[in-house]
C-alpha cells in the first residue's frame, strides 16, 4: 500500500471517528503526499504553482520549486518545453530569480533545447546580477536564433542584451559619482541593441521605447549617440498604439491594448512631456477592474516605477512629473505585494495634499483613482509615528511606535509613549540574556525617521509597563522629551475575518535600515488572540512595528517570525508566519496592573 493510500484510509477514520484535530493533521499530510509527486504531471504542476503564485504565497511557490528540483535530477527525458516556458514566466512574473535561475539552468542541463528557455535563463541571469554570465548565454543565444532564422526570439535576446547594458549604466550612475568611460560605453550599446531590433521591425515597440528612453537619458547626461534625434520612431510607436481611451471602437480597431502596451505607451507620453497623456494609459494600467491579457500587479507597476525614477529620473519636486510616480507608488502598496520605502514621508505627504486639491489632475484621474492616493495618504501619517530604536552610536536594531498613553489604560497624566517589544528594549535580565538580546532603556535612543526633525535622538526615561518574550513581549517606554506626533493611531475594534483575502500592513525599519512599508505576501492567515499570523515579511529590526488591517487602524504589535510557527485554533502542524500580538490583549495586561514596573 502506497503512502497516499495509508494518508487516505487514517482520514476516513478519522473522519468516522469526529476526531477534528486528526482529520486536519491527516488532510494536512495527503495533501503534502500529493503535492510532493506534482511535478510528475506537468500540466498540474503548472496550474499549483501559478495558484500560489497569483496569491503571493511563495514559501508554497518555493516549495513546489524544490520538488521540482529533485524531479528534473532523476528524470529520464527533458520536460515538456511549453510546461517548462510556463513555469518560467510564472516564476519571473513574480520576481522569484533565484527559484527561476535554479530550474532554468536544470530545463537546459536535462536536455532542453527550447529558445525561449534559454532566453528566460538569461533573464534570471540579468535579475540576479550575474550580468557577465547572462551576456555570455544571450551572446550564444542570439547565434542559434539567427541559425534557426527565428526572428522573434532574435529580438527578445537583443532586447535583453539593451537591458544589460542599460542596468550596468544606470547601477554606476547610482552612487552620486559621475559614470567612468566603461559605464557610459555600456549606455551606447544598450541603446545600440535596442535601437537596431525596433529599426529592423518596427512592431518591437517595447525595445523602440527604451531605445527613445536611453536616447534621451545619453542626451542629458552628454554622452553622444549615433542617432541625432528620435522624434520619428516616437511617433511611430505612439501612433501604433492609439489613444488612452481603449473603450472606444475606433481605438480598439487601432492596434494593441496590453498591459505592457499601455505601460509603453505611458513613457512614450513622458518622452513628450505629455504627462496628462500619460496619466491617462497609467489610469487603464493599474485599473484593477480592467480585463487585461494579464493584469499588472505590484511586480510589474514596480518595474514602471523603476524605469520613470531610474531611467527617465522624473522629479517629485516637478508637480506633472510627482503626479506619475504617486499614481504608480498608491497602485503599488495598495497591490498584494511589494515594498515601498519611505525617502521623504512629509515631502510625500505634502505632494499627496496638493495633487488631492489639483482640479487637472482630478479631471485626468477621477475619483475612483483618488481613493487611493486619500488612502496612502493615511499610510504616510502613520508612518509619522514609527520610530527606529538604536544603542548609543546610532546603530538602529528595533523599531517602536507613537500611542497615547490612555489608549494603554495607563494612569497618571495624559502623554505619548512608545511601544516597542520587551525583546528590544528590557531592564529584565533575563531578556538581556535572550537570543537576540534586549538592551537596557538607559542605553538606547529613539529616532523619528518621517519627523520634522529626523536625526532628533530622543531619550528613554524609563519602562512604565513590560511583558516578557515568551508572553506579551511588550515595553511602554517613557521618552524624557515631548515626541513630535499629533495623529494617535485608531485602534481596531475587531481583528479582520479570516478567509476573507484580508491583507496586514507593517511599516518599520527592516535591518534597521530606512523606514518603509512591509507588504510583500501580506496576508492574514489566523487569529487566536492574544496571536496574529500573517505573511508579511520581517527582517531584522522590523521588531516593534505597528500591525495595521486594510483601513490602517492598528491591530498589533509585531514581534516574532519564522519557518516553523505552530497553527493556531487547534490546528495540527506548523507553518511559515509571522506574529503580532493583538492590541487590545496588551491593554488588557496593563489593565490587569501585573506588567506595571
Amino acid at each position: 500500500m502506497s503512502s497516499i493510500d495509508k494518508t487516505v484510509d487514517a482520514l476516513k477514520k478519522a473522519i468516522d471517528d469526529f476526531d477534528h484535530r486528526a482529520v486536519a493533521s491527516e488532510s494536512t499530510r495527503l495533501v503534502g503526499l500529493m503535492e510532493s509527486h506534482l511535478a510528475e504531471h506537468p500540466d498540474r504542476f503548472c496550474q499549483a504553482l501559478e495558484t500560489y503564485a497569483n496569491q503571493f504565497d511563495f514559501d508554497n511557490v518555493g516549495r513546489l520549486c524544490q520538488q521540482l528540483t529533485v524531479h528534473l535530477q532523476h528524470r529520464n527525458s527533458p520536460y515538456p518545453d511549453t510546461n517548462a516556458d510556463s513555469i518560467l514566466e510564472t516564476l519571473q512574473r513574480k520576481r522569484m530569480f533565484s527559484e527561476m535561475l535554479c530550474v532554468a539552468d536544470l530545463f537546459i542541463r536535462s536536455g532542453s533545447t527550447d529558445l525561449k528557455i534559454k532566453r528566460r535563463y538569461a533573464q534570471a541571469l540579468i535579475d540576479s546580477g550575474h550580468y557577465g554570465a547572462a551576456e555570455s548565454v544571450l551572446t550564444q543565444l542570439t547565434h542559434e536564433c539567427s541559425t534557426a532564422c527565428n526572428d522573434k526570439e532574435l529580438a527578445e535576446a537583443q532586447g535583453l542584451l539593451g537591458r544589460l547594458h542599460k542596468q550596468t549604466y544606470v547601477n554606476a550612475a547610482s552612487h552620486g559619482q559621475p559614470p567612468g568611460q566603461w559605464a557610459e560605453q555600456s549606455l551606447k550599446r544598450s541603446f545600440d541593441y535596442y535601437h537596431a531590433v525596433y529599426a529592423n521591425d518596427d512592431t518591437k515597440i517595447w525595445q523602440g521605447i527604451n531605445a527613445v528612453a536611453i536616447w534621451h537619458r545619453a542626451k542629458k547626461e552628454g554622452i553622444d549617440l549615433p542617432v541625432t534625434d528620435m522624434s520619428a520612431e516616437l511617433s511611430r510607436i505612439l501612433d501604433s498604439i492609439g489613444e488612452p481611451d481603449a473603450d472606444s471602437a475606433a481605438s480598439n480597431a487601432k492596434k494593441q491594448t496590453d498591459m505592457w502596451t499601455m505601460a509603453t505607451a505611458a513613457e512614450a507620453c513622458v518622452a513628450r512631456a505629455d504627462y496628462q497623456s500619460a496619466l491617462g494609459w497609467l489610469d487603464k494600467y493599474i485599473d484593477e477592474k480592467h480585463v487585461h491579457e494579464k493584469r499588472s500587479d505590484a511586480f510589474e507597476i514596480g518595474s514602471t516605477l523603476r524605469q520613470f525614477q531610474e531611467v527617465w529620473q522624473l522629479d517629485d519636486n516637478n508637480t506633472e512629473q510627482s503626479r506619475i510616480l504617486q499614481v504608480l507608488r498608491a497602485a503599488l502598496l495598495k497591490r498584494e505585494g511589494g515594498s515601498i520605502p519611505l525617502d521623504n514621508p512629509q515631502a510625500d505627504l505634502q505632494t499627496i495634499d496638493g495633487l488631492l486639491e489639483d482640479k487637472a489632475f482630478e479631471a485626468v484621474f477621477g475619483q475612483e483613482r483618488f481613493k487611493n492616493l486619500r488612502w496612502l495618504k493615511r499610510g504616510f501619517e502613520r508612518a509619522q509615528g514609527v520610530c527606529k530604536i538604536t544603542d548609543r552610536f546610532g546603530e538602529a536594531f528595533g523599531t517602536g511606535f507613537v500611542m497615547q498613553s490612555e489608549d494603554l489604560h495607563l494612569s497618571g497624566p495624559s502623554r505619548l509613549v512608545v511601544l516597542t517589544n520587551a525583546h528590544v528594549v528590557s531592564n529584565d535580565p533575563t531578556e538581556q540574556r535572550g537570543e537576540p538580546k534586549a538592551k537596557s532603556p538607559e542605553t538606547v535612543k529613539v529616532q523619528f525617521e518621517a519627523s520634522d526633525d529626523p536625526e532628533c535622538a530622543y531619550d528613554v526615561e524609563r519602562i512604565l509597563a513590560t511583558s516578557p518574550r515568551h508572553e506579551l513581549d511588550f515595553s511602554i517606554l517613557a521618552l524624557r522629551d515631548s515626541i513630535p506626533f499629533h495623529n494617535p493611531y485608531p485602534l481596531a475594534h475587531a481583528l479582520p475575518l479570516v478567509g476573507e483575502d484580508q491583507r496586514i500592513y507593517l511599516i518599520g525599519h527592516p535591518r534597521g535600515g530606512q523606514l518603509s512599508f512591509s507588504l510583500y505576501d501580506n496576508l492574514l492567515l489566523d487569529h487566536e488572540p492574544p496571536k496574529v499570523h500573517y505573511r508579511s515579511p520581517s527582517l531584522g529590526g522590523s521588531s516593534g512595528s505597528p500591525v495595521f488591517n486594510q483601513e490602517w487602524d492598528l491591530i498589533g504589535l509585531h514581534h516574532a517570525g519564522g519557518s516553523g510557527i505552530p497553527m493556531l485554533n487547534g490546528k495540527a502542524g506548523t507553518y511559515s508566519a509571522n506574529e503580532g500580538l493583538w492590541i487590545k490583549s496588551i491593554i488588557a495586561a496593563v489593565d490587569s496592573k501585573v506588567c506595571l514596573v
